[in-house]
């Protein structure tokens, strides 16, 4: 990328295409990584190595046909909806699959006052090794290929989540379709790589959030603004994050935050022990 004025070079910068599978910045990805699209999804990932030292894919018979580095699942979409009286993220029930409306659809009304039918789209795959999720209310009979972005309210909710993992896993896909945000038109974006019960790598984390963040913004477009949440771990992340990746999160609201992640490491580790 090169600025120039009068056929003079003001200024250049070099662009680099990283994979989806990264890494960009994070350096060596580990190795071995255990899948969990078979277990959480029945879905095989895809293919990309003949090593066997990296997790077996099977066939619908349960024969090996090859191996997988990247433990890459391509995207998918699903659909869910909210009947009348639900409140909490357990009463979300699967939407037809025929695009019927079911007669038990609850309706939400919007930040602009607008009642509509309380639909949510979730979009799933693999960015950077990690499971993301992308979650919206979307109207009935929606083109795929162009996603209807009319019930959006421009807004995203990044949620970060505590814990403490050491990683070698994908990690399992969390429901964290709030409908409190949801009914009201906010996007909510998600990422088992932005979980540290799955790995505590802030740096790995930071670079999983990029990413993620870039694939919503390039699905369904820039975000009047992007709020964190999260407690514990996912509150040390949006302090990291915020101060490494200036531009990622526009605020953000910890809870049951701590100093780092290192200095509690021993004291958790010897009250076990003793």
């Amino acid at each position: 990328l090169v600025a120039m004025d009068a056929g003079k070079v003001l200024a250049s910068l070099e662009l680099v295409n990283h994979p989806i599978t990264g890494p960009m910045f994070s350096g060596p990805q580990q190795t071995p990584f255990v899948c969990a699209g078979p277990r959480r999804f029945n879905r095989e990932p895809l293919v990309d190595s003949t090593d066997p030292t990296h997790f077996a894919v099977r066939d619908a018979g349960g024969a090996t046909i090859g191996y997988s580095r990247d433990c890459t699942l391509d995207a998918w979409t699903e659909y869910v909806y909210m009947p009348v009286g639900g409140t909490t993220t357990g009463h979300y029930k699967p939407l037809p699959g025929d695009g019927s409306r079911p007669a038990d659809m609850a309706t939400t009304t919007l930040l602009d006052g607008r009642e509509v039918d309380f639909v949510v789209r979730i979009e799933r795959g693999t960015i950077n090794r990690f499971i993301y999720q992308y979650y919206m209310l979307a109207p009935l009979g929606e083109d795929l290929d162009s996603p209807d972005t009319s019930h959006w309210n421009g807004r995203l909710i990044y949620s970060f989540q505590g814990g403490v993992g050491f990683g070698h896993y994908q990690g399992d896909q969390q429901n964290v379709a709030d409908p409190g945000a949801l009914g009201k038109g906010y996007a909510i974006a998600y990422s088992t790589g932005t979980r540290t019960s799955v790995h505590s790598n802030l740096v790995l984390g930071g670079e999983s959030a990029m990413m993620t963040n870039e694939r919503f913004v390039q699905r369904y477009g820039v975000p009047l603004y992007t709020v964190g949440t999260g407690a514990s771990g996912g509150a040390i992340q949006q302090y990291v994050y915020a101060q490494n990746h200036p531009g990622l999160i526009d605020a953000a609201i910890p809870t049951q935050n701590y100093p780092d992640m290192v200095g509690q490491i021993p004291h958790v580790g010897d009250c076990e022990l003793l």
